[in-house]
């Protein structure tokens, strides 16, 4: 699992993959309050403080506070 945090001039973008077979359980280290899915390779992706993502789930989540 790969997870980072990058900011810049009023946005935070967050990416989380999961490069297993098998599912893996990500906790949030930031409250993900006004998040969104930007981009996932599953359609159902939603932003939980504890995700189990799936199997080769990659998901990047977008906050703009402009």
């Amino acid at each position: 699992m790969l997870a980072y945090q990058r900011k810049y001039q009023g946005q935070e973008l967050i990416c989380v993959s999961n490069f297993y077979r098998k599912e893996c359980v990500w906790t949030a280290p930031v409250a993900l309050g006004g998040y969104r899915v930007l981009l996932s390779n599953y359609s159902d992706s939603e932003p939980k403080a504890q995700w189990t993502l799936r199997p080769y789930e990659s998901v990047l989540l977008l906050k703009e506070s402009r």
